[in-house]
């Protein structure tokens, strides 16, 4: 019984650890491309997204403010394994369950949203 319950545990400690997983969506204005995957809030905040054309594209977070409404939101650059550089804004407060994305990637306006209701469009 002691062994299962420190098992348990262990599984408690370990999900906590990994953090909270949220999808991702963001896209051009025209739609010519696509970004999809999720952003990881726990011992550090980050988001890996795979473009339309399959490059992965990743970075870390940093908590801000948006100027455009005050909130708190989160910044940070992207790096993409095929040379697509940008900044994203993921607005919503460190305990939100979603908010909206903007940003550039590749020279371009990029939007969507991420966690419970997601979708890419500027």
């Amino acid at each position: 019984m002691l062994t299962r319950l420190a098992l348990v545990l262990l599984a408690v400690v370990l999900a906590g650890c990994a953090g909270s997983r949220m999808p991702v969506n963001v896209a051009t204005a025209d739609g010519a491309e696509r970004y999809t995957g999720e952003r990881t809030r726990g011992s550090r905040d980050a988001f890996a997204l795979t473009a339309k054309s399959g490059a992965l594209c990743e970075g870390d977070l940093y908590p801000t403010t948006d100027t455009t409404t005050g909130m708190p939101a989160a910044f940070g650059g992207v790096s993409c394994d095929d040379g697509r550089i940008g900044m994203l804004l993921f607005g919503g407060a460190p305990s939100a369950a979603g908010g909206s994305v903007s940003g550039v990637i590749d020279q371009k306006k990029v939007g969507g949203r991420w966690g419970g209701r997601t979708g890419g469009a500027v």
